[in-house]
């Protein structure tokens, strides 16, 4: 593509982006506060702070949740923590910072998606610009934009996994494995979003079987490729699967609560809130694209229309067709997925693929797709509209709520005040919200015997008072500064309080076998160190003033 028409299309995509993230420029400093918007931002503040502070520890939390110490960043998209840690070092201001990041991820979304319908042979302008616009606002990417959900970043990139399935598929190609291609997007998956690799290497392993069968003569090629990819994948990801291996042999770690009633997490067809809403008009888009799949599915050759069904499948799946409740309790590995709804994307992008497919190939066979061709344009135009309408909804929570909490669940608010919350993100102290917000999750926390007993799936009733028992537990233990100054220095983290007597106590700060104690001016074992409550810190201190130190020291073997 020569350079004018390849900036010809940046720039649609770049208008498009904008159109859909341009709520948020009117609604000026107005932010999506939900509970995944707490745990993320405060996530991005402690890289930010030790971008600041030149206190650098990939491994806890110095400054963010309570800088006690805990496991997050390091298992959760490390390398994306501290670019947006930068990116609020150098923007000064979470509004600003959240702004930035829906751009980005919906500009990459369409980006990748047009890349995606390129590598699929869809040329026509118009339908490449359809088809992105058309993801960019399915929930898949409206779930970040709109409730900050995660899910939004992984699925941004999920269609350059679409593309190395589709590659793959194609049974014309000479070569159905770019070696870098499927490497590059593997490794920018999984240093993202460790689910949503997973999802997306679930697609390729399908298509990859699917080859295996039709593709006798280039079975031994694909392999090889595949092969090659997977150990440049696998050593490009080090830092994230070997790390948490470590960790993980070091000190059983929680894992994420596991949902009893994963049926209950499917995709909502029609509905217009939730986090896993198909807003009647981005549905009957898609229902649109199905429809037309299927029934002039003569215009698609066998490997578009087995990657339309694959497409198909996983809609459905994600539906709650499969009864998914009976699986999770056969397989409890599959708890990792927690919602169902998740796996959505792969099923929109494929569906949105062969619609396209259908109407490309259709014009060339001289079939009459004009009207559908306009009624698609139609549906997106509303789609993009209806999106921008509900962005602008939730943005005008924070103008007009004193609390302006979207989806939440449980988290610790100590605000005052009517409108404490945006007073706090407005204030040119960045740590301002952390003192009256937190998200007090179990994840990464080192596992006591009561965190796994209340970590089990059961009744929703359950469920509730289990992870009700956990989040006060942490929130007493770790978020309680009342008995407890703090600072951090040097890549230790200062801890000073006053004792009545001698005794066991139990410090604010999170055991690991990593961890390294000075009390006192004494240094401590770890062994003479006990795990307390929640996975705490319990160590024997003398009456009156005493002062803990604390650093951390990765190291594999102990």
């Amino acid at each position: 593509m020569p350079n004018k028409k390849r900036l010809v299309v940046v720039g649609k995509l770049f208008l498009i982006s904008m159109f859909i993230v341009s709520p948020q420029i009117f609604f000026h400093n107005s932010i999506i506060i939900s509970a995944d918007t707490i745990f993320h931002l405060n996530r991005f503040y402690d890289t930010y702070m030790q971008i600041r502070e030149h206190n650098f520890q990939p491994f806890i939390m110095m400054y963010g949740f309570g800088g006690v110490g805990r496991y997050i960043n390091v298992l959760y998209g490390p390398i994306f923590a501290y670019a947006c840690g930068f990116l609020l070092w150098i923007l000064k201001s979470y509004y600003r910072l959240q702004l930035v990041l829906n751009f980005i991820v919906v500009f990459t979304s369409v980006s990748a998606t047009y890349y995606m319908l390129k590598v699929g042979g869809i040329k026509d302008k118009k339908l490449l610009l359809i088809g992105p616009t058309i993801y960019a606002t399915s929930f898949a990417i409206t779930s970040w934009v709109i409730d900050n959900e995660f899910l939004g970043v992984g699925a941004s990139v999920l269609p350059l996994a679409v593309a190395v399935a589709i590659r793959m598929a194609d049974g014309k190609r000479s070569k159905n494995v770019n070696i870098a291609e499927m490497a590059l997007t593997m490794i920018v998956l999984m240093q993202l979003h460790i689910l949503s690799s997973i999802i997306g290497l679930s697609l390729i392993c399908v298509i990859f079987i699917y080859t295996m069968i039709v593709q006798k003569g280039k079975r031994l090629l694909i392999v090889r490729d595949s092969v090659i990819s997977a150990v440049i994948t696998l050593i490009g990801t080090v830092n994230v699967w070997g790390v948490y291996l470590i960790l993980n042999s070091q000190d059983k770690l929680m894992t994420p609560y596991p949902y009893a009633n994963p049926q209950a997490s499917v995709l909502k067809w029609g509905a217009t809130t939730g986090n896993a809403a198909l807003p009647p008009a981005i549905a009957l888009t898609l229902a649109f694209a199905v429809g037309i799949a299927i029934l002039r599915r003569d215009a698609m050759n066998r490997d578009q229309q087995f990657l339309e069904w694959v497409g198909i499948g996983y809609l459905l799946l994600a539906s709650g067709i499969f009864p998914w409740n009976d699986l999770f309790k056969i397989l409890p590995a599959m708890y990792i997925l927690q919602f169902p709804f998740r796996i959505a994307p792969i099923g929109i992008l494929l569906v949105i693929y062969g619609m396209l497919s259908v109407l490309q190939n259709g014009q060339q066979l001289n079939h009459n797709f004009k009207v559908l061709a306009i009624i698609l344009m139609g549906l997106t135009c509303v789609s993009a509209m209806d999106t921008v309408s509900r962005f602008s909804d939730a943005l005008n929570r924070w103008n007009v709520s004193a609390k302006p909490l979207g989806a939440v669940g449980y988290i610790t608010y100590r605000g005052q005040k009517d409108y404490a919350i945006q007073g706090a993100f407005s204030s040119r102290d960045l740590n301002a919200p952390w003192k009256i917000l937190a998200k007090p999750i179990p994840d990464y926390l080192p596992a006591t015997r009561q965190m796994e007993k209340l970590n089990k799936p059961g009744s929703l009733k359950n469920r509730n008072n289990n992870l009700y028992q956990m989040f006060k537990g942490i929130e007493g233990l770790y978020l309680n500064e009342d008995n407890f100054s703090r600072s951090v220095k040097d890549g230790w983290i200062n801890i000073k309080w006053n004792q009545r007597k001698s005794a066991y106590v139990t410090v604010p700060i999170v055991r690991y076998q990593g961890t390294r104690y000075v009390l006192n001016g004494r240094s401590l074992s770890t062994n003479k160190v006990k795990l307390g409550k929640m996975g705490s810190t319990k160590v024997y201190c003398k009456k009156g003033h005493n002062e803990l130190k604390v650093k951390y020291v990765f190291q594999i073997n102990r």
